[in-house]
């Protein structure tokens, strides 16, 4: 039992080790700018330092996500913000850099961005920053 679980565990690690790997963050003429599958792309910062999150391979038909922390926005009620950018698998271009997800610390809730998709499109809405906003999906 305990060889079945370090086995999973060592399977898990390097998963991830292997996905850290694709990604880096690098800061090119004192902007912080994300590295991914040898394409480079700029990031939204809110305050802090940005830190790489995840990929979200295929999350959609021809697209990944790129999950970001942008740092923390606000001082009465600071707002940890999260973004996401769209890439196109087949050309590594952006289709757009968005709010993905707030995160607030006094126990009590925060306008969520609304993630939609459908086999054509993927509709982002956001009343926090007034943003509707459909990105179509590669073809």
């Amino acid at each position: 039992m305990k060889k079945l679980i370090l086995t999973v565990m060592i399977t898990f690690a390097s998963f991830n080790l292997f996905a850290t790997e694709k990604v880096r963050l690098e800061n090119q003429n004192d902007m912080p700018v994300l590295i991914y599958k040898n394409k480079t792309y700029e990031l939204q910062v809110s305050g802090g330092k940005p830190e790489f999150r995840k990929v979200i391979e295929n999350f959609k038909k021809g697209v990944d996500l790129i999950i970001y922390y942008s740092g923390t926005a606000g001082t009465f009620q600071p707002v940890e913000v999260v973004r996401a950018i769209i890439i196109d698998r087949k050309t590594g271009e952006s289709l757009g850099d968005f709010p993905y997800e707030y995160k607030i610390d006094n126990g009590k809730g925060f306008p969520q961005p609304k993630w939609k998709s459908d086999d054509k499109k993927i509709s982002i809405e956001d009343e926090t920053f007034d943003i509707k906003k459909d990105i179509q999906l590669p073809k």
